[in-house]
């Protein structure tokens, strides 16, 4: 007997070109089990996603509330599409895919995610995933626009943050919140590297 249910997987990683990024693949979850353990945790009734090229993160995020209950918990993903900035452009905008026909209700928003943070009240949010803007000042800037959204038992995770030839961005900003006594950060080598980040103090 098994506690994962291989249809789900299948579900979650048919047609995910980047869940091997999540060190996903072949029906293993990789990091997308720490995503799906976060929100399940908490049970977070709303979980924010800042882009994602296939909808990896979101679907976990999602599965997740199903599994623990929280029915009527929201799952939202916020991406700007700007495929003329070198990131974004998702495919979930352009045409219907894996991730749109199995988790209709994950809510899409096209739209910059430092804009789209005006959309939460303070202590909104129970798990927020930030892997839009690569580069320090998108993601310091995305940190900033949403640390105070989290709830008290909220988590925060930022992927891409061990360094890699196309930039540390995300690396920087892990480094520099380590220093941050408002702040608990862990780091681990999952994929391409996924920080996870308690806000203590806002």
């Amino acid at each position: 007997m098994s506690l994962l249910k291989m249809d789900i997987i299948e579900k979650i990683l048919k047609g995910d070109t980047y869940a091997p990024s999540h060190h996903a693949r072949d029906g293993f979850l990789g990091g997308g089990m720490l995503y799906y353990a976060l929100a399940y945790m908490i049970k977070a009734e709303l979980c924010v996603c800042l882009g994602s090229g296939t909808g990896f993160v979101p679907k976990m995020m999602r599965q997740a509330q199903l599994d623990a209950g929280v029915v009527d918990g929201k799952t939202m993903v916020i991406d700007a599409d700007l495929e003329s900035a070198g990131w974004g452009s998702p495919d979930y905008f352009k045409n219907e895919t894996e991730f749109t026909k199995n988790f209709a209700d994950v809510i899409r928003i096209k739209e910059l995610s430092v804009e789209a943070s005006k959309r939460f009240e303070p202590g909104s949010i129970g798990y927020l995933h930030i892997d839009a803007d690569h580069s320090y000042e998108g993601v310091k800037a995305d940190f900033e626009a949403y640390k105070d959204k989290i709830t008290p038992r909220g988590m925060i995770t930022l992927h891409d943050s061990i360094p890699r030839d196309r930039g540390c961005g995300v690396y920087r900003l892990v480094e520099e919140l380590r220093n941050l006594h408002s702040v608990d950060v862990t780091n681990l080598s999952i994929g391409t590297g996924v920080a996870i980040v308690r806000v203590t103090q806002v």
